[in-house]
């Protein structure tokens, strides 16, 4: 990769890691648990002390639905 590609891809995950700071702190954590430490749907309801893998997952799908629309927001008003 080029010196403009690790740019960009620097600025991408600041981008990310700001964005996840405006979560709420359960929010963040269900993402940085999958995302960052790679953990199953299985451990992260272990974790969080979820109900079911399903749950992980409704959560996990909630949040990064709630990252990706801040991110697109901040996109927007660039």
């Amino acid at each position: 990769p080029s010196p403009s590609d690790h740019a960009q891809a620097a600025e991408t995950e600041q981008r990310v890691r700001s964005g996840l700071e405006s979560l709420a702190p359960r929010e963040r954590e269900v993402i940085t648990l999958r995302r960052y430490l790679n953990l199953s749907h299985e451990e992260i309801c272990t974790e969080l002390g979820l109900p079911s893998a399903g749950a992980a997952r409704a959560l996990l799908s909630r949040a990064q639905a709630r990252l990706a629309a801040r991110l697109d927001a901040e996109e927007r008003d660039r």
